[in-house]
């Protein structure tokens, strides 16, 4: 009789912790984790008081209901354990409606052979009553369905505790304490069931199972009350480092020690233009230069990568993964830095033709003023003076033609002052008929209507303009400047009859070939080409028949709605 209490008071004890257990974390919801370790719990709680009800009963019916309705937590225990572990440890990606009901398609059988044991022997092959002084228990011989549910529920439980596992040996021990709590939840029951299993129990013919719930109680106050297992989650490190990733805007590629693709996030699959998964994958099939990048000292190194649209320039730094050796796998960072070679391109290229032009004009000046310095007969002041002033403008206007265009490339294609392209050319035109009087300057606009641009185009426009006007050497010069548009684009053609581009001038144009200049004899080519790229155009040289050439520049289509007058 005191054995029969004594277990009677381990069992209800085990109700009321695992109750509590079961309480405190439907309580903590929604936080991560909460509601499957909150039904878990639930089940386990079920479970504990049916047992209770098993102790209680005295007649064979009731043992038969009391233990039919203890499969309703047996059952599903395994399913929630593994729910929660997946959600818990930042796969919540798995933790789906169709998941668990997939999940509890077996234990659903189980449970409905459970409630029909006696008219067949799929789960129990056997039932019979045997009493052992005070106490009447089911003896129980295991059935085929039996096994196959243990074996189940054994490999869930199993794949549950691997992830608690790994959360413990793979988090530099920043939850080594959170997962030591819920180990100490699961392992008791789980032993405990094993044991019941194979029969090797100290009671014959009681599951011991919901005894160690006493256990799982106290572990699971222990995980609540000191670890904070429900409000600090590995899931929210997990979720907000992938993020990170994902928000990038350099691109992340994590490979492994076969040197093969184990991750990539979204933008570096953009710059490698590539759409599906790279996961698997050979890192130098997917990766331009990969040997050259991987075999790089903590130096970065350059490359040229084509993002699906344009050629860019990524500057590309290799780390160890953990600080290991090379076989532990690497970190790609694709950072874009083609804006900034931009940058340095066209510094120097402006360095070079300040230096060569200012050298050239200056070098005139300075030798007209010391002529009039050493004065004589043949020194006429007045055409020298007149010299001097000339090549003192040309020096001006350079000065002006990079302020105009040092505008354009810090509005990096602002879209927020627009005019309509016909307002354009009438501006242009009149410009050139009231400073050039000798210049015949023609406008025509063709199916334009209400198509608008960026307003600095005009300012490519002038230049374009200007640098044909300054080298026309035609007895009858003329610029013809013509402007089409359709659903998506403005295209501006520049004419003019004088003596053409040289290859040479054309050569600066050509695609990547900006870094070097070797005979330009000015800024303006060089200028309107970085002004229509900043307006995310193109801009093309062809030659006039007979004599000239032909500037096409093709910038967005705008919405005139809001076009200045």
């Amino acid at each position: 009789m005191t054995e029969h209490l004594i277990w009677l008071t381990v069992v209800w004890g085990s109700v009321v912790v695992a109750a509590a257990l079961s309480l405190l974390a439907w309580r903590a919801r929604p936080r991560v984790g909460a509601t499957p370790f909150a039904i878990t719990m639930f089940c386990g709680t079920w479970w504990a008081a049916t047992t209770g009800m098993v102790l209680l009963a005295t007649t064979r019916r009731w043992l038969l209901f009391w233990s039919q309705l203890q499969w309703l937590g047996i059952a599903f225990i395994p399913v929630c354990w593994l729910l929660f572990t997946l959600q818990y440890t930042g796969r919540d990606e798995y933790v789906t409606f169709r998941t668990a009901v997939a999940l509890s398609v077996l234990p659903s059988v189980s449970l409905s052979l459970a409630l029909t044991a006696g008219v067949h022997d799929l789960l129990y092959s056997e039932m019979s009553v045997a009493t052992d002084g005070p106490v009447t228990l089911l003896a129980l011989t295991p059935g085929p369905w039996f096994w196959i549910h243990i074996v189940y529920s054994n490999v869930l439980l199993l794949t549950g505790t691997v992830l608690i596992v790994q959360l413990a040996v793979g988090t530099h021990r920043r939850y080594l304490g959170q997962a030591g709590a819920l180990l100490c939840i699961v392992l008791p029951p789980w032993i405990a069931s094993i044991a019941n299993a194979f029969g090797v129990t100290p009671i014959e013919h009681l599951d011991p199972t919901p005894l160690t719930f006493v256990l799982t109680g106290v572990a699971g106050m222990v995980a609540l009350r000191r670890y904070d297992v429900l409000d600090e989650t590995p899931v929210t490190d997990r979720i907000a480092q992938q993020s990170l990733i994902d928000s990038m805007e350099d691109g992340v590629v994590v490979v492994d020690g076969r040197d093969r693709i184990a991750d990539a996030n979204p933008e570096a699959r953009r710059i490698l233009d590539v759409d599906a998964p790279l996961q698997g994958d050979e890192a130098n099939a997917v990766v331009q230069q990969y040997d050259e990048i991987a075999s790089a000292d903590d130096e970065p190194v350059q490359v040229d990568l084509a993002d699906g649209n344009s050629d860019r320039i990524y500057e590309i730094q290799v780390t160890q993964l953990d600080g290991h050796d090379e076989s532990g796998g690497k970190i790609l960072i694709f950072h874009d830095v083609t804006e900034q070679q931009t940058r340095l391109q066209r510094l120097d290229v402006l360095n070079r033709v300040l230096r060569h032009n200012l050298r050239n004009e200056m070098n005139v000046v300075y030798g007209y003023a010391d002529r009039i310095i050493a004065g004589g007969d043949a020194v006429e002041p007045e055409a020298v003076a007149e010299r001097i002033k000339e090549k003192s403008m040309s020096l001006v206007d350079l000065g002006d033609k990079a302020r105009e265009i040092d505008e354009i490339l810090r509005s990096q294609g602002d879209d927020a002052d627009i005019v309509e392209v016909a307002t354009l050319l009438e501006w242009e035109e009149r410009r050139v008929s009231d400073e050039h009087h000798d210049i015949d300057i023609e406008c025509t606009c063709d199916g334009v209507d209400d198509a608008a641009c960026n307003l600095a185009l005009g300012t490519v426009l002038k230049i374009l303009v200007e640098n044909a006007i300054e080298h026309n050497d035609a007895r009858e010069p003329f610029v013809r400047i013509t402007a089409t548009a359709d659903r998506n684009t403005v295209t501006v053609r520049v004419t003019d009859n004088g003596p053409g581009i040289p290859e040479s001038e054309r050569a600066v144009l050509e695609a990547g070939e900006e870094t070097k200049l070797k005979h330009g004899s000015g800024l303006g080519l060089w200028l309107a080409n970085w002004g229509v790229q900043a307006l995310s155009g193109d801009l093309s040289i062809e030659d006039n028949d007979p004599d000239g050439a032909v500037v096409n520049v093709s910038v967005p289509r705008l919405q005139a709605n809001d076009a200045r007058e």
